[in-house]
């Protein structure tokens, strides 16, 4: 698991497997956003597993990342 973090806390997680990724929040003070675009952002819930596919724009306070994902092995 991978996690978008700003010490002393953690704001939000990437959690993976089987050929998945799901971005949670973990209660993060200004809250996690995501969508397919920065016009199309919205704020997610804590807790709650989001999948998150290429091309994932996912903002976490004023910090913004596109996730890229990455094809299975096999």
């Amino acid at each position: 698991m991978g996690s978008f973090s700003c010490q002393p806390a953690s704001h939000a997680a990437v959690a993976a497997g089987g050929g998945d990724a799901w971005l949670i929040d973990l209660e993060s003070a200004h809250g996690t956003y995501m969508g397919a675009s920065a016009d199309a952002l919205r704020k997610i819930k804590p807790h709650v597993p989001y999948p998150l596919a290429p091309g994932t724009i996912v903002r976490v306070g004023k910090s913004a990342r596109v996730y890229k994902g990455r094809a299975a092995e096999g």
